[in-house]
Order: C-alpha cells, then sequence, then structure tokens
C-alpha cells in the first residue's frame, strides 16, 4: 500500500548500531510512518496504525518498567530469559525495551522442553526470567528445576507490561500525548559483544545457544532485499501473522525490517488484554482475512500454511495478487508448489539460518526460469564457498566480512560458518540453489521446524519389544515412527495385534514426546510396523541405516500421509471406540475428552479453548481425523465426507466441537455390498456414466503427421521399456510421460532415471528432444496437469498408452478407485481432443482380470460382458470394469490382457516380491521345487513393449479391439523349474540339483509349516504368505491345453496378426532363468544355503 513518504533513504549501519538507536532514529526521521497494521474481528474495515513514533514509545516504556524490577542494575548487561505468550505488538515492544534497559534477552519459544530450557537457561547464564502470567506453571517448574540443580542458584521472576501500560493511546498516540523517555544511561554493548541471544530450533531436547553481537545483526540489517523493498513505489505491506518473534526469521521481518527499508508489517491485533488472555491463534484461514483487510502485496509464511492454502480456491486467488508468497524454514510439497506456480502465484523460497539470517535474495524467479520456484539465490554481497559432496548436492560455507559476520565460527583455519545444509544447483540456473537437508540427519518439516530423530529414536528404541526404529517427516507437516517388532511380541499383523502392540508401547512413546518439542511429537496415528520380509536395512554394526529404511518403506510411508492429509480421510492407526451415539450430544462430547486426552496426554476442560490448552494445528487435524474415522465406520459416511476441514477451529472448545459435530450427522445411508459381480455392475455403471456407448468406427483410420505419444506410468517396469524403444522409434515425433507427481526426495527425472537403469536401458534417452517428462494425478481434475499444459496435450496428443496402475494383488478394487476414476479422465481427455476421430487408446490390462473363467476353451480376442469372470481379486477386477467402459467410449482403442512378464536379458530384473522367486526361495529352504505338467505362457518385458508398439505405431488403426498377449509357444513349468534348479547350483547358491515333487504335495509341505511359523520362517519362505494363491497355482487345469494350476488359456490370433513382434518372439530359455538368479543373488534375495 502507498504511504506519503518519498525517496525514502536506508539508514547508515556504520559503526554497527544497535537496533534500538536505529528506531530512535527513523522514528526521528519518519515519526508517522506506520510500523504496523493490524485489523479487529468486530471492526474489519477498520486498519490500525501503529506508527514509529507509537513503536518507539512503547519500547522507551518497556525499558522503564525493566528497570524498575528487583535488582536491576543498569550497569551490570544482566543476561535474562525471555519466555512469554504475547501478542506480537507487545513481544516488539517488550524486545527494544529489553536491549534499550541495558539488558541482554535469551528470547527462547514456550514450546520448548523444560530441561531445554533449563539447559539453555544454565549455558547462558541467565539470572532472571521475565515471563507472562500464562505461563507460571512452566517457569515455576523451570526454577524449581534450576535449584534443584544448584540450591545457591537465584533465579528471578519478572513480567512483561500490560498492552495498556506500553500504548496508552492505542492506534492513535502522536507527538502531543504526554510521554516519558528512558533516561537511564546504561552500559552498552560493544560490536563484538552479544546484544541478545537466540536458540537454535531444540529438536535434540538441548537447543543450541546462538549469541547475537552488534556486528552480526548490522549485517543482518545490510541486506540487499532491504535495500530492494527500500525503493519501491507502492512500498512493501508484508502479511507475517504466523511469525513468532523469538524466530530469527520473525525478528528480521518485525524488528530488522520496518526499520531499514520502508516496509510495513501486519499482524494480528493483540488480545492479552488480562493476565491470562491467550495471543491470537493462527489458522490458515485467519491469515488470508486479516491480509485481505490490511492490503498486504506479499505474504511471509512457514510452508505447512501454503499447502492448506492450496486446498482453497478462494485463498489460491488471493495469492495471486501478491507480488511475492514468500516461505522459509522448509520445503514445499512439489506438487503444491508447481500448481501454484502454474495458477500464477510468486512463490519465492527463503533461505538463512539463526547463525546468519536470511542470505538469499527474495527475488522471484518461479515466472522467469522454469522449475526454479524451490530455489533463492544467494546475495552477492554473501561471501561463500561451496562444499562439493559428489552426490549432486553442496554444503555451503559462509564466510566473514567487514560487512557480513556469522554469529557461530566453526571453520577451521579461517572465519566463517559451516551451515552443514546441503544445497542443490539448479539443472539450467547454476546460481540458483535449492535447499535439500542436511549433513545431518535433522528433518526439516513443512511447518518450518526441524526435528533430530536421535532422541526420540533412543527412548522408543529402548522398548523390549522395538528390534530397530527410525523417525521421518521430511517436509511433513509431522513426524512419525517406522518400527520393526522384536520376534515375539507381535503375534501377527492382524489390526487388533497391531494396536496391542502400539498401546505396550505407548508409555515409552509418551516419554520421548514429553522430552521433544511439541512439533516433534509422535501421534500414534503416525507409527508404522514394518514387515517380516523387508527387514530394516542395517549397517556392519547393526544400526539402522535411516535412508535405505525410508526407501524401503517408501510407499507406506507415502500411503500413511496421503490417508492422513486426505480431506475425507478416515484412515487412522489408532484405536479408538467412538461414541455409540453421534446424535446424542452428550456423548459425543465425553468421547472428544477422551481423545483429546489421549492427543495430549492430559485432561481437557470441555469449555475451555483447546488451543489454549495445548492445541496446534497438529492435534487439530489429528482429532479431526479421529472424528471422520468414528463417521465412516458407523452408519454416517456422507457426514464423514462433508466434515469442514476447519471444525476443530471454528470451534475449539470440546463443548462446542461436540453440539458441531451432533448437528453435522445426518440420517444413515443404507449401506451397500461392496463385494462380488454386484460391485463391479456399479463400478461399471458409475464410471461410464454419460458416455455415449456407440462403438467407433471398424474402418482403419491413419495420422497423418507426427506421432505424438501420452504414456502414463513411464517408471514402472513395462512402462521403462515402452519409454526407451519410444524415444528410439523415428515415427514418434514427442513422448509426453505423465507419472505421479514425487512425493520422496528423488524429482522425476531422477526416478527415471533409476528405471532405465535398472532395466538395463539407456539413460541417455532422457536427454532426448522427443521427450516432455510430467507430473501429476490422473485421478485429479485435468489430470493433476496446470491448464496450459493440459491444453496442450489436447491439441497435440494422437496416440495415449494407459499404463499406470498400482500392483498390489492384496487390495480389494474400491482401492483401486482412483485409478479407475483416472481412467475415466483419460478417456474424457481423448474425447475433447482436438484429434479424437483418429485418436489411438491402448490399455494394459491383464489376464487376472478374467481369473474367473470357468471354460475349456480358451478366452477369446474380445470383450465379455458378464462381470462374473473378473471375480477373483481387486487388481484384476478394477481393470475388468476399465476394459467395459472403454469398450463404451466410442474411441478407437486396444485393451491388452497381459500374461506373467519376466525380466529381459539385459539385467533379469524380476521383482523379488512376485510369486516366482518367493517358490524359489522358499524350496532352497525346504529342499525341494514344485512339479506341475501344466504349460506357462509367460513373455518377457522388452517383447511386451514390442508388441504393444507395433499396434500403438502402426500404418492404420481402428475399432475397439481386445488382444490377449501372451507367448504363442507355451513352455512346461517343470522346464521352467528345471531351468532354475540348473541356474542355482551353476551360481553356487547349492550344491545340488533339488528334488521335484508334486505341486500338491509341495503345498502340504508349507501347509505343516505354516501353524508354527515365526518371523524368520517367514522371511526365509515367503511361499508361506501367498499359500492361499498357491494353492490356485497347484490346481488341476480344465483347460483343453494343460495350463498351469486354474489360470485359463488365451487365444491369440488376432495378436499374431496385427504385431510382426509376436511371431518373432523367442521361447523361454535356460538364459532367461540364469540372468534371473543373478539378479536374484545380486540384491540379495537368493543366498548359498550351508549344509
Amino acid at each position: 500500500m502507498a504511504r506519503p513518504e518519498k525517496n525514502y533513504v536506508q539508514p547508515c549501519f556504520e559503526g554497527y548500531p544497535t537496533l534500538h538507536d536505529l528506531l530512535d532514529r527513523e522514528t526521528a526521521r519518519h515519526p508517522e510512518r506506520p510500523y504496523f497494521l493490524y485489523t479487529e474481528d468486530d471492526k474489519p474495515d477498520e486498519i490500525v496504525r501503529i506508527s514509529m513514533l507509537e513503536l518507539n514509545r512503547a519500547s522507551h516504556r518497556a525499558a522503564t518498567e525493566f528497570s524498575k524490577m528487583e535488582g536491576y542494575d543498569a550497569k551490570r548487561r544482566e543476561n535474562v530469559a525471555f519466555i512469554a505468550m504475547l501478542d506480537t505488538l507487545v513481544y516488539t515492544a517488550a524486545f527494544y525495551g529489553t536491549v534499550r534497559a541495558g539488558l541482554v534477552p535469551f528470547f527462547m519459544s514456550p514450546r520448548l522442553p523444560i530441561t531445554a530450557i533449563v539447559e539453555v537457561i544454565q549455558r547462558s547464564s541467565c539470572t532472571r526470567i521475565i515471563t507472562t502470567p500464562t505461563l507460571n506453571a512452566l517457569t515455576d517448574k523451570v526454577i524449581s528445576e534450576i535449584q534443584a540443580f544448584d540450591a545457591s542458584t537465584q533465579i528471578r521472576r519478572d513480567f512483561v507490561p500490560d498492552l495498556d501500560v506500553l500504548f496508552p493511546h492505542l492506534g492513535k498516540e502522536t507527538k502531543e500525548h504526554e510521554f516519558q523517555a528512558f533516561d537511564q544511561q546504561i552500559k552498552e554493548a560493544e560490536p563484538e559483544d552479544t546484544y541478545f541471544f537466540m536458540h537454535s530450533s531444540g529438536s535434540t531436547g538441548i537447543p543450541k545457544v546462538v549469541p547475537q553481537n552488534r556486528r552480526a545483526v548490522a549485517g543482518w540489517a545490510d541486506r540487499v532485499y532491504y535495500k530492494h523493498w527500500a525503493s519501491l513505489t507502492p512500498s512493501v505491506c508484508l502479511a507475517v501473522m504466523p511469525l513468532p518473534v523469538f524466530h530469527a526469521l520473525g525478528i528480521l521481518s518485525l524488528i530488522v525490517g520496518p526499520i531499514t527499508s520502508d516496509a510495513v508489517m501486519v499482524i494480528y491485533p493483540p488480545t492479552v488484554k488480562t493476565p491470562h488472555s491467550m495471543p491470537y491463534t493462527p489458522s490458515p484461514s485467519s491469515v488470508i482475512t486479516h491480509a485481505k483487510r490490511a492490503g498486504c502485496n506479499q505474504i511471509l509464511t512457514p510452508p505447512s500454511l501454503v499447502h492448506e492454502w492450496a486446498q482453497n480456491p478462494e485463498h489460491v486467488e488471493f495469492l495471486k495478487k501478491m507480488n511475492s508468497v514468500l516461505y522459509a524454514g522448509g520445503p514445499i510439497v512439489p506438487k503444491v508448489g508447481d500448481r501454484l506456480v502454474e495458477q500464477g502465484v510468486s512463490i519465492v523460497c527463503i533461505y538463512g539460518s539463526t547463525e546468519a539470517g536470511v542470505v538469499s535474495t527474495l527475488e522471484v524467479v518461479c515466472h522467469r526460469v522454469p522449475n526454479s520456484w524451490p530455489y533463492m539465490r544467494i546475495a552477492s554481497n554473501i561471501k561463500r564457498r561451496w562444499i562439493d559432496q559428489r552426490d549432486g548436492t553442496s554444503e555451503l560455507y559462509l564466510l566473514r566480512t567487514k560487512e557480513q559476520t556469522p554469529s557461530i565460527m566453526n571453520l577451521e583455519g579461517e572465519e566463517g560458518y559451516a551451515t552443514s545444509d546441503l544445497l542443490e544447483p539448479h539443472p539450467t540456473e547454476p546460481d540458483l540453489w535449492k535447499p535439500v537437508g542436511r549433513i545431518d540427519s535433522v528433518l526439516v518439516l513443512a511447518t518450518s521446524e526441524k526435528v533430530v530423530p536421535e532422541p526420540l529414536e533412543a527412548i522408543i528404541g529402548a522398548h523390549p519389544s522395538v528390534l530397530g526404529i527410525v523417525v521421518f517427516g521430511r517436509a511433513r507437516t509431522s513426524v512419525g515412527a517406522l518400527i520393526e517388532p522384536r520376534p515375539g511380541y507381535l503375534k501377527d499383523y492382524t489390526l487388533e495385534s497391531i494396536a496391542k502392540f502400539r498401546e505396550n508401547l505407548w508409555p515409552l512413546v509418551q516419554q520421548a514426546n514429553d522430552q521433544a518439542p511439541a512439533y516433534a511429537r509422535i501421534f500414534k496415528e503416525m507409527i508404522i510396523l514394518s514387515n517380516p520380509d523387508k527387514p530394516l536395512p542395517r549397517t556392519a554394526k547393526a544400526t539402522v541405516m535411516a535412508k535405505a529404511a525410508f526407501k524401503v518403506y517408501e510407499e507406506e510411508i507415502d500411503a500413511l500421509y496421503e490417508g492422513i492429509n486426505s480431506t475425507q480421510s478416515g484412515s487412522s492407526s489408532a484405536k479408538t471406540s467412538g461414541a455409540t451415539n453421534l446424535a446424542d450430544k452428550a456423548e459425543v462430547e465425553k468421547w472428544l475428552l477422551a481423545e483429546s486426552k489421549d492427543l495430549l496426554s492430559k485432561d481437557i476442560e470441555p469449555d475451555t479453548d483447546l488451543f489454549y490448552q495445548g492445541f496446534d494445528s497438529l492435534h487439530a487435524s489429528f482429532l479431526r481425523n479421529r472424528v471422520v474415522q468414528v463417521l465412516s465406520s458407523g452408519a454416517h459416511t456422507a457426514a464423514s465426507q462433508t466434515l469442514p476441514l476447519d471444525v476443530v477451529y471454528e470451534n475449539p472448545t470440546v463443548r462446542k466441537l461436540a453440539a458441531a459435530i451432533s448437528a453435522h450427522v445426518v440420517q444413515p445411508d443404507s449401506t451397500q455390498n461392496t463385494d462380488g459381480v454386484d460391485a463391479i455392475r456399479r463400478a461399471i455403471e458409475t464410471y461410464s456414466q454419460g458416455l455415449s456407448a456407440k462403438e467407433p468406427s471398424k474402418t482403419p483410420t491413419t495420422v497423418t503427421g507426427p506421432l505424438a505419444v501420452l504414456l502414463t506410468g513411464s517408471t514402472g517396469n513395462l512402462g521403462a521399456h515402452l519409454l526407451a524403444y519410444l524415444l528410439e522409434d523415428s515415427r514418434v515425433a514427442k513422448v509426453y510421460a505423465h507419472n505421479r507427481t514425487s512425493t520422496g526426495t528423488k524429482s522425476i527425472v531422477e526416478r527415471q532415471k533409476d528405471s532405465l537403469v535398472e532395466h538395463g536401458l539407456k539413460d541417455d534417452l532422457l536427454k532426448s528432444e522427443k521427450l516432455v517428462l510430467i507430473e501429476g494425478d490422473l485421478a485429479a481434475s485435468q489430470m493433476g496437469l496446470p491448464a496450459s499444459v493440459y491444453d496442450h496435450l489436447l491439441n497435440e496428443v494422437n496416440v495415449i498408452i494407459h499404463n499406470a496402475w498400482k500392483s498390489n494383488f492384496n487390495l480389494t478394487m474400491q482401492s483401486f478407485a482412483p485409478f479407475m476414476t483416472g481412467s475415466r479422465n483419460l478417456i474424457e481427455f481423448s474425447l475433447a481432443s482436438k484429434n479424437s476421430s483418429d485418436l489411438r487408446f491402448l490399455f494394459t490390462s491383464t489376464v487376472a482380470s478374467l481369473k474367473s473363467w470357468k471354460e475349456p476353451t480358451p478366452v477369446p480376442e474380445e470383450s465379455l460382458s458378464d462381470p462374473a469372470v473378473a471375480i477373483g481379486g481387486g487388481y484384476g477386477e478394477s481393470k475388468y470394469v476399465v476394459e467395459r467402459i472403454l469398450q463404451q467410449s466410442g474411441l478407437s482403442s486396444s485393451t491388452f490382457r497381459i500374461t506373467q512378464l519376466y525380466g529381459g536379458r539385459e539385467t533379469g530384473r524380476w521383482a523379488s516380491d512376485e510369486w516366482v522367486p518367493a517358490i524359489l526361495r522358499t524350496g532352497l529352504r525346504l529342499g525341494s521345487l514344485p512339479s506341475s505338467e501344466g504349460l506357462v505362457s509367460w513373455v518377457s518385458l522388452p517383447d511386451t513393449a514390442y508388441v504393444i508398439l507395433d499396434d500403438a505405431l502402426g500404418e492404420t488403426y481402428g475399432g475397439a479391439n481386445v488382444y490377449n498377449l501372451e507367448h504363442p509357444r507355451s513352455v512346461p513349468w517343470d522346464t521352467v523349474v528345471h531351468h532354475l534348479n540348473e541356474a542355482v547350483v551353476h551360481e553356487g547358491i547349492i550344491g545340488s540339483l533339488l528334488p521335484l515333487v508334486p505341486f500338491a504335495e509341495w503345498i502340504s509341505q508349507l501347509e505343516k509349516i505354516a501353524g508354527e511359523a515365526n518371523a524368520e520362517a517367514l522371511q526365509e519362505m515367503p511361499a508361506l504368505k501367498i499359500l492361499p494363491f498357491l494353492r490356485g497355482v497347484a490346481a488341476k487345469s480344465n483347460q483343453q491345453e494343460p495350463r498351469l494350476g486354474d489360470q485359463p488359456a488365451f487365444k491369440i490370433d488376432k495378436l499374431m496378426q496385427r504385431s510382426e513382434s509376436m511371431s518373432k518372439m523367442r521361447p523361454l530359455e535356460k538364459e532367461n532363468a540364469v540372468q534371473w538368479v543373478k539378479y536374484w543373488a545380486g540384491i540379495g534375495f537368493l543366498k548359498p544355503i550351508t549344509t
């Protein structure tokens, strides 16, 4: 917003002036210039302006009040601990007041554990605590702990002056009002003396004490972004509501910014007007509301609020109007940032530290440089050195100069600060850098807080039931624990047994939580137990390798957060019984009290604000999820899906929340049977609704011009081969590879490269000008893509190969709903395409879609209308649904029912969690392998890709085709087993061939073991875990041409005519088995058997 001053000139920092001197100078120059703006909720249209004059006078009054404290000595420079729950307005005045009075304040977070507060007070030699009455209980304990350690230690306690003492004419003070400046002569801090203290994150429970001197703080003030702000018209009007003053970012924006840059800061209104009042509770909506009222043109925020705002279209519209949305302290989830930038939001990454302040430029680069919003540029006047870590990242060293001085010097041989931060250069703009982590194990949360996992892991890991533990949570809003149970402590992996295990462990988790900051607390919902067949990776010293463990359990961790973060989430692993009558407000209130007590580990008052009692955004989120879980598990599914996201914020007491929930509950909906044929039929009806059901033209069409292919799932096994061959084919001009948005630390480029390398494919294909890697969500609107990208694809794409699907044979059909939705979205895209009349749509289905084919004759190459043929597992049933809706779409299409796939000759890569390697590993331990008279018709990944592309890139195309893709030359199962048997001998895994026994007999041996199998047995003999599936494999075939087990035979005549590659397929040979065994042995899945 514009203000009267023109030609603003920054103050001089020569001699390293104090902050309170700078405030005096700026007040003398511009007394009427606003320092803070805010609006009251009961007077939303009235902007209250706190001028430089009024803020400065308040700081003088604060200094005067502090000088009245018992034992105060203006010449002493006493170190004082400042631990307070205050409005930003009063906190800022008190900040200036303490240093003006000659005190050396240590600004501390009241959320630190008591042990941490005691430790840093002792380290910094503080002899006094300045606090607020709301923290009496906390400071009582702190003083008691200090005196228990040393009875002779005297710690005084004093209180921050009240709002009306510091601001007697709130928002209206002028030069004419009576005023007495603080006039005592104090002992001023020298440039190298400690001016005030701050602390590091405190995630370990023992934060680092960071003394700040005048020289360092003057360097903060003399940064390029303040110079830039000072030149802007209109001036910067920055929303800083969520920022606490005790953080470095708070001091830089609330203290340094207004006195060095002509910027005005927008804050919450003061609400602490009585001894027991609490400051304004931040929420995503209230930050936007107050920013709108005050006319802000920039916002400064932690990433967690950006994630919340991104879900609200109205909030996004407001953010688009901001000159910049500055975020700091942690990463934003990539897909959230990408979508906001595509919508026109100017996101700016801020980089800095408590030891050096903000050292980045704050410039907006996201609209100028592609894929740059998570990156920042180090200011030109910051001397630095990059230490290459040889993994694509570098550690940043900040070096001392006359103008810029880090607060901590930890380099040997020179003055400077080793940040321990790892940053990654932008691929095309090398002076742009993205913070990606730390050399140590600190987890940087999306809330800007930092968590060191070792203390949590040490306490929880001490429980006798815990064999191993790693704490996770980088770039998330909460932390969790991945725990490996010790053998014998977990009966089985039923929900009941898992819940019991957690309950037994919970007292120790609470103990760990008590030692950690509030934001580092582990909730019951956030505990994952490892599976016996996926033990946590360990070093030679038997310690858990955290990064490797995260990679092994990446899918489970992602699924956990997806469930927790879903707006309709009922996902919870916490044991909760729920209220039996949700329409009964009293019963709901009783249940909410119990759940709130469980979340906070203390008794809850029903009429007292939950946030006053200790709730924060995490507690609110988990309580809402538990409410949704209870609604979902009962007869109130509709209510669970419409429960407002901010229901806890809007109803912040248990009594109000109980009333809101009871009022929200609707009449129970009738439950539907989601199993069997009816469920499949309903799914077909749901996902085909609105389709024309017309048949596509059977007259073949020819694409005139270059082929532009949209390939989904290119990072998967088959997808990687399809991508590689498409890029090498001269008929293809462009390949748009659509994959799910990266949620881990690896970018889509890294994920695609890993997939190509694992399969022995050329990774330099990623440099092809044909390739465009895009990330999104097929189940989302416009496939999770920015509108500009979606529209471009509508105009360009004329071939679609839909290959993205979750490979999990244990899930029900309903769990594949996102994939069925994504398939329908792709069909909608195809119908809306400019090229819809001759577009080619290929879908990679599975032979499992016809699991219940009972006829003795082979499955025909046509769509089958009876859904009963698909019964047999959610994976195949969901693909059957898509096959059926594709037939009704009117598109020219091909559905490929694909047989069992195996690794090609390049690497022999065949996932070790599939059933064939499970049989081999189990057979090695059992001492025999299963025999059968049946035939198998498996196809290699390369051959499968070539067959699909024969169809996709054929000269002509037309009709709604269904193809069965299996090998034209079947081989006996026993031949495959013989090849495997010889291969394990050849590779030295066993000394002699294993005997073959009838499959049914082999299964019987396993069943005898299964009853007494422990975790070790399940790991060594993984076939024990898939016995129901193997019983089907062992069944007697009813096919005219005997197949292995209950698998049907398939006609392939049409595909043989369509694909030249089908006739060229080499039969499965011994060399294939040798390559598989080498691969499995190479990854440690198969190990030599010693006798």
